[in-house]
């Protein structure tokens, strides 16, 4: 089971284009001066914000960035993304169900004395998947 993403309340995927003064790519005919980029916030500002602090870390100089996509909260949109978690504001905007909480998750919409037998379901789903009880909780913390 692969993780599953989903945001966090308030937050959204937003899509900008940054154009870059034309300079030579590792010394080819190549030139690099486009490059599209998401970003995970709770306005489009914020969500601005990251990627010109994310090209200033880098020394990059940006002639301009827009926004080139409506913003969405679809979390299907976010596992289409090549690599979810290296998006801008991932870590702020997004929860991450791992297989093991997905895992008690399954586990407690199947029985009905589910609620009252958590703990020994998340101590067998730990056990199972090698994880600390804390470690487990942890996962579960956003869907409990």
């Amino acid at each position: 089971m692969a993780p599953e993403y989903f945001f966090k309340r308030g937050y959204f995927l937003f899509n900008f284009v940054a154009k870059f003064p034309q300079r030579s790519f590792n010394g080819s005919n190549c030139f690099v001066d486009t490059q599209f980029v998401y970003s995970i916030g709770r306005n489009v500002d914020e969500a601005l914000n990251l990627v010109k602090n994310n090209y200033t870390s880098l020394g990059v100089k940006c002639h301009s960035i827009e926004q080139v996509m409506p913003i969405t909260t679809t979390n299907d949109d976010l596992k289409r993304l090549a690599s979810p978690s290296s998006t801008l504001g991932f870590s702020d905007g997004v929860y991450v169900k791992m297989p093991a909480a997905k895992e008690v998750l399954i586990l407690m919409d199947s029985e009905e004395d589910a609620p009252e037998n958590l703990p020994s379901i998340i101590k067998q789903v730990a056990s199972e998947r090698n994880l600390s009880v804390a470690e487990l909780e942890t996962q579960l913390e956003p869907f409990i």
